[in-house]
């Protein structure tokens, strides 16, 4: 929404001081994009009216002193003048006396885009309580990558995302899948706020492409107030880009190592000249093979979003999302291990899987929103989604590797699959004067479900070959595939919540909040397999309290329940119980630079009951009670860590992310720690910004896994600004070619897959 008319100027819509001696600079473009980003930076709203703005362009001014000596600069020559009145910027006439009331107070602090900033944090995030707070007053540890960094390093996925992300560990699945881990847990995924009943990245469902995300907010830890069941490792809000009321466009192309090509096609501006329509596209073509012999594939994506200001206070919006990821060759196996669990050194570029393996996904994203403006500042949000993703596999797998004889039996199978995951969340926020202070409300409840539908095929003759001299076009024939079953799985997950922030004193606020919880599994399939599980009004509790210690610190405690029912078995057939526990977090936040560099210390402890742990007792069969691996539910497990991050502007033209993570997991050996960071530095007179970054962890998996050398990748980065429209970038990956395993968390059963070597990606874009 562009905007919303008051009748009064509330004193208390500042949040942020904004007359510090800043620097700014802007490119030239709309006078209203121009003071819109002044205020983003400068985290004060601003009120204007939109005609007097309405077809004006803004001049480039680079590194000016102060919001005041800023906005002078951009409005010369226009007969307008900027006043800085209780922390918000007043455009106008010169000389005006033109009421208040009749102008549109554009709120700046509430807006979380960080598209066209140039910054590496953010103002604020709503992701752990729905209530729009800043970093430092959120009681727990909340990493965001933006838009700018994502430019800066080229992150075109969220494997690239996540892996630049303090606090959290990336892991390789196989060829196409990975796992993301957080404090030793695994995450759930958020779109724009609303939790998805999928998971970030699966055998079906695929994570969105880079292109089409504005930024991502990582919540690290418990995140059950708003998304229900899950594991206490956190949540990725994932924020899509929106469209622009001023026009856009921009083409990037890309090539890179391995026959990478890539192009991004990116338009956005306004349908009306009220500007009360507005659209984007963004469209993804992409071809890629691997280091790995005969591995490549495809992508193609398509994004498009409409907003319409229907009235003053009603916004409505409506967006589709179209993914296509082709692999020509995929592999679902990786490298074995000796019989004594040993490495073997393979070559990184060996393939054990034969050629004509392919996975085929294909999903295809709807949803409509409604933003509604209510009375004394209270806000109404509807949204609804649905997702349906398609899958296409066949693969040969090996199985029973004698690492003595290198003989490897494979069978050879193929599956198709149909996901459909419908979202609905809807929420109440808006404050509330009682004993003389303002107090924040938000009461709310979502509603997801899930099902997915496999048709199974298999190949009943297998196949013994030598994996020391394996030949992916000639080692395993092509099957003959004939039906063997099918499987369905419905998940029904629904919840209410609400959540309060109570202002105790001007220094000290609590929030407390609370959701109830239901949830129902069911699988069934072709052979008569019937499971099912029900967990009715699951009480998970939350609690934060923040203290202000200055200006720039905030040290807060919070607590929060975690509840996470289990589909795995024992030997003897029984679910396992859910898994519930406790997650305690404590900590001190700084905002220095009037908010352009936020950093954060955590402590943090999880205790939970019922963890599912591999029963190594019972071998993997797909044809048993548990079909396919046995579980047996630990007593009580405890973690235990901390976190340190920052991230933001050091000082004028150098940008920042990073952090440090040390915990010790008790089902583990050692203890997990990841060092993150990635930093820039623009030289003005060169028009040359120049990036490295660092990614150092030790990783061990405990007592059933193969712990992994210390390993530390650095990338490098340039970019040149050969004119205010086109700009050319090299990113280079693992700059010293370090040779690695990308999956620590599973290399104990022989399935080891490589990280990437060294790599190359070239890439320009023109903006128009």
């Amino acid at each position: 929404m562009t905007g919303i008319t008051y009748s009064k100027i509330a004193l208390g819509l500042a949040l942020y001081s904004g007359l510090y001696a800043q620097s700014f600079s802007v490119e030239k473009q709309s006078l209203e994009e121009a003071i819109k980003k002044i205020a983003i930076e400068s985290h004060m709203p601003y009120i204007a009216d939109g005609k007097l703005l309405q077809g004006k362009m803004a001049p480039k001014i680079d590194a000016i002193e102060g919001v005041k000596n800023a906005l002078d600069k951009l409005l010369q020559g226009t007969e307008l003048e900027a006043v800085i009145e209780n922390d918000t910027i007043i455009i106008r006439e010169k000389n005006s006396n033109v009421a208040l009331d009749a102008i549109t107070i554009h709120a700046a602090e509430q807006s979380s885009i960080t598209e066209g900033t140039g910054s590496y944090t953010t103002p604020q995030t709503s992701t752990a309580t729905k209530l729009t707070l800043s970093l430092r007053e959120t009681p727990q540890t909340v990493q965001v990558v933006t838009r700018q960094t994502m430019d800066d390093f080229g992150l075109n996925d969220m494997k690239s995302v996540l892996a630049l992300t303090p606090s959290v560990t990336t892991t390789t699945a196989d060829s196409d899948r990975n796992n993301y881990i957080s404090r030793g847990y695994t995450m759930k995924v958020q779109y724009d706020g609303m939790p998805s009943g999928s998971g970030i990245d699966g055998g079906v469902v695929t994570a969105p492409d880079g292109a089409i995300i504005d930024h991502t907010e990582v919540l690290i830890g418990a995140s059950g107030l708003l998304n229900g069941a899950g594991e206490p490792g956190g949540v990725v809000n994932i924020v899509r880009k929106r469209p622009t009321a001023e026009p856009y466009a921009s083409v990037e192309a890309s090539v890179g190592s391995w026959d990478t090509h890539r192009v991004v096609a990116d338009a956005s501006g306004a349908l009306n000249e009220s500007k009360s329509i507005r659209a984007r596209v963004v469209a993804v073509g992409e071809e890629y093979d691997s280091f790995r012999d005969y591995l490549g594939g495809k992508k193609q994506a398509f994004y498009g979003i409409i907003e319409a200001d229907v009235s003053e206070s009603t916004m409505l919006s409506a967006m589709v999302y179209y993914q296509n990821i082709y692999d020509t060759t995929a592999d679902r196996n990786g490298l074995p291990t000796a019989n004594d669990g040993s490495d073997l050194h393979w070559s990184s570029s060996t393939l054990l899987a034969p050629s004509w393996n392919k996975w085929d996904k294909e999903s295809l994203t709807t949803v409509v929103k409604l933003d509604q403006e209510l009375p004394k500042d209270w806000k109404l949000k509807v949204s609804a989604s649905r997702m349906k993703a398609d899958a296409d596999w066949l693969f040969g797998n090996y199985y029973g590797f004698d690492s003595d004889t290198g003989d490897a039996t494979f069978y050879r199978w193929g599956q198709e699959s149909e996901e459909v995951s419908r979202d609905v969340d809807l929420f109440l926020s808006g404050p509330v004067a009682f004993l003389g202070r303002e107090h924040e409300f938000i009461f709310g409840g979502n509603w997801s479900k899930r099902t997915l539908d496999d048709i199974n095929y298999g190949d009943n003759t297998y196949i013994t070959t030598n994996l020391y001299t394996f030949d992916p076009t000639t080692s395993v024939p092509y099957p003959n595939l004939v039906l063997s079953g099918n499987g369905s799985v419905v998940t029904k997950q629904e919840g209410i919540y609400s959540a309060a922030r109570l202002s105790l004193s001007d220094s000290l606020k609590l929030i407390i909040g609370s959701r109830a919880s239901w949830y129902d599994y069911s699988y069934t399939d072709s052979d008569g397999y019937d499971e099912r599980m029900k967990e009715d009004g699951e009480l998970t509790p939350y609690a934060g309290l923040v203290y202000t210690l200055n200006d720039w610190a905030s040290a807060y405690i919070s607590y929060a329940d975690i509840f996470n029912p289990q589909s795995v078995k024992n030997a003897s057939g029984s679910l396992l119980d859910p898994e519930v526990g406790k997650s305690y977090e404590a900590g001190v936040k700084g905002e220095f630079l009037g908010g352009k560099l936020n950093t954060s210390l955590a402590l943090f402890k999880i205790i939970k009951e019922n963890e599912a742990i591999l029963d190594e007792s019972v071998p993997y069969d797909a044809t048993n009670i548990c079909k396919g691996y046995c579980y047996n539910a630990s007593g009580t497990t405890e973690t235990k860590g901390f976190d340190i991050s920052f991230a933001g502007e050091l000082a004028e033209n150098w940008n920042v992310l990073g952090g440090y993570t040390q915990y010790q997991k008790e089902s583990f050996d050692a203890t997990i720690k990841v060092f993150k960071i990635a930093s820039t530095y623009f030289m003005p007179t060169l028009q040359t910004t120049l990036g490295a970054s660092i990614d150092a962890a030790t990783k061990s998996v405990g007592t059933w896994g193969q712990t992994v050398d210390d390993r530390t990748l650095v990338g490098l980065f340039a970019k040149y600004q050969v004119n205010k429209n086109l700009y050319i970038k090299l990113n280079v990956e693992n700059l010293f070619d370090e040779t690695y395993y990308a999956n620590a968390m599973n290399s104990g059963y022989g399935n080891l897959y490589y990280g990437d070597p060294r790599s190359f990606t070239l890439s320009m874009k023109y903006t128009f």
